[in-house]
């Protein structure tokens, strides 16, 4: 923190002084345009949070007319002048804004290479939402040795091949996009500086392998099928210029963001391919088989059947999986999670507990600091009615990423298992702002519907659990609120009609089994239950 009257901004190790506009870092410096230099201001200022890009137009440049183009060209001079770390640095939070996140690194003090190491940020939501709302995907990474400081991949800038200059700002999001992501990631990715220099070039691949010392090299073209924008994608490996990987992902042509869906399919499939490379050269037959075993859940997940039967047709595959390669850390949360999922009506409660509280160890100790990690064994806990535990955690997460939607999520649960319903609703609609489409959507209004009825509020509860109480996989638990909620408003008929609903989902769940299985024993939580309680029987629900 800067002392009184310090008019410089800590930004990493470095410095930045945002009236002259100098940023001082790695022992060069490089001054901002005064626009750029007010916007980095501004992100420094409030590293606690994501910021919107309304809020930066609305607070930065009142009387001035600012595009959301002009946003994008001033966070690119940033990141450029911020250099390798930049991309790291400044998160790009899709249909939000941005998140200045240097600070953070730099107190944590790790090695270089620690930049590697999975973030899993679409991962972690779409894995969490599979346990507790059902959306199925997963994106997986080995905890590998420390890899070499040098980049292993290179995003070529996207080609407009759609013959209109309208799709020029789609194509270079998804290069953003894809890049950022691979930022996060463990395979190491060129600068966009370096890869902008290739845009609209013919490549050699082997030399630019050579050149760069890059293992694989991806590069993609925006196309236009009848109206639909179609992104391909080939991943080659760059020593001997061989293509390893081709698919077509289409594009959601509304909005100047990506959906978190586009992007987060690409980085599934692509780690994937990256993953089981890097297992064929190593010669390492259980880490390729561990790799077919994963793909094989996905493609599970991606079928036809219910959560429940997809569910328990995943779980043998992923216990396989990591018998071949027990470091997959991502697969050991994605089991914990599957062992989760539904925890709460399984005959087998306390089995399931047990193993999902084993997985997330073994991938905490893999990976002890890692937010979506951190994020799992706190929802571990809190099946475990140890809320307390999962709130310390939850923060912790949000420590290391103060943008994981998901970290907020988990901490909003925890506060309503700790009897602070006010601040759990604070929370869960900071996590909505945050991530507006994310899987997790229907799961945060259920636990608001949750935090409204502990305050005593059934109408704003009722509003907020009715539009998720049909068409998802958190079906059951919504319902079994929302009839609480109509019950505790007196609103009988339609509690029991609920209650009808639910017990078609969840035969034989029974008033006693809610109550053991409750997230908190405290008296606080209890008492603020009551109103829940007499709903729930109000509506019917057998003793």
């Amino acid at each position: 923190m800067n002392g009184p009257g310090e008019r410089k901004l800590q930004v990493g190790h470095g410095l930045f002084d945002p009236l002259t506009g100098d940023l001082s870092l790695e022992g060069r410096t490089v001054k901002l345009r005064p626009r750029t230099a007010a916007l980095l201001a501004y992100l420094v200022q409030h590293g606690d949070r994501a910021v919107g890009k309304d809020e930066l137009m609305r607070t930065l440049w009142p009387d001035v007319v600012v595009t959301e183009d002009s946003i994008v060209q001033c966070v690119k001079e940033i990141r450029q002048a911020l250099g390798n770390g930049g991309r790291e640095w400044i998160r790009t939070l899709p249909r939000t804004g941005y998140a200045f996140v240097a600070n953070h690194v730099a107190a944590q003090a790790q090695p270089a290479w620690r930049r590697f190491e999975p973030r899993w940020r679409w991962g972690a939501a779409i894995a969490l939402a599979a346990a507790l709302a059902g959306t199925l995907a997963w994106r997986f990474w080995p905890a590998p040795p420390p890899p070499p400081l040098s980049a292993t991949i290179i995003v070529l800038p996207i080609a407009n091949a759609a013959g209109d200059a309208a799709y020029d700002r789609m194509a270079e999001d998804l290069t953003e996009a894809i890049t950022d992501m691979f930022g996060r990631g463990r395979f190491g990715v060129i600068a966009p500086s370096v890869a902008r220099a290739y845009k609209d070039q013919p490549v050699d691949l082997r030399a630019l392998g050579a050149q760069l010392k890059v293992r694989h090299v991806l590069q993609g073209s925006l196309r236009l099928d009848e109206a639909q924008p179609v992104l391909r994608l080939r991943l080659a490996d760059a020593p001997s210029g061989v293509q390893l990987w081709q698919q077509d992902f289409k594009v959601n042509p509304g909005g100047p963001e990506l959906r978190p869906d586009v992007v987060g399919g690409i980085l599934e499939t692509i780690n994937e391919q990256l993953i089981r490379a890097e297992a064929r050269q190593r010669g390492d037959a259980g880490a390729v088989k561990a790799a077919e075993l994963v793909s094989r859940a996905s493609d599970v997940l991606r079928g036809p059947g219910s959560p429940r039967e997809k569910n328990a047709k995943v779980i043998p595959l992923l216990e396989e999986a990591v018998r071949f390669n027990e470091n997959l850390v991502g697969v050991w949360a994605w089991l914990a999670g599957s062992y989760l999922w539904d925890v709460r009506y399984s005959a087998a409660r306390e089995e399931r507990l047990a193993r999902a509280e084993a997985a997330i160890k073994r991938a905490r100790k893999l990976l002890p600091n890692n937010d979506a990690v951190i994020s799992w064994e706190a929802n571990v806990y809190l099946e475990q009615a140890r809320p307390a535990e999962a709130l310390r955690l939850s923060e912790r997460a949000l420590e290391l990423n103060p943008g994981d939607a998901v970290a907020m999520y988990t901490r909003g649960r925890s506060l309503i298992a700790m009897a602070r319903p006010r601040e759990a609703l604070v929370q869960l609609e900071q996590a909505m702002r945050t991530s507006p489409r994310d899987p997790l959507i229907p799961a945060m209004r259920t636990m608001m519907g949750v935090a409204y009825l502990h305050l005593g509020n059934e109408a704003a509860a009722i509003d907020a659990l009715l539009p998720v109480a049909v068409g998802t996989t958190l079906e059951a638990t919504t319902r079994l609120f929302l009839a609480g909620a109509f019950g505790a408003a007196g609103r009988v008929e339609e509690a029991r009609a609920e209650m009808a609903q639910f017990q078609q989902l969840r035969p034989g769940f029974t008033f006693s089994r809610f109550r053991a299985t409750e997230l908190s024993a405290l008296p606080a939580y209890v008492e603020q239950r009551q109103r829940l309680y007499d709903g729930l029987r109000r509506a019917g629900m057998p003793e």
